[in-house]
């Protein structure tokens, strides 16, 4: 269907969509080096916390 006299186009600009890409890839990165982190933050939590303050840190 045409577009109506005056109305503007919805689609993004090719800076807007690189803006983003930018900021999903951004995002995708941090959550990748927060996951590496996973495996070994309990262990280290448990040398310091009481298992209680574990549980309601990790629930966080």
């Amino acid at each position: 269907m045409p577009e109506a006299l005056g109305e503007e186009s919805r689609r993004l600009t090719r800076e807007q969509l690189f803006t983003m890409v930018a900021a999903a890839s951004i995002n995708f990165s941090s959550m990748i080096c927060y996951s590496i982190l996973g495996p070994f933050f309990p262990s280290e939590v448990n040398k310091q916390f009481s298992q209680l303050l574990f549980r309601l840190f990790s629930a966080c």
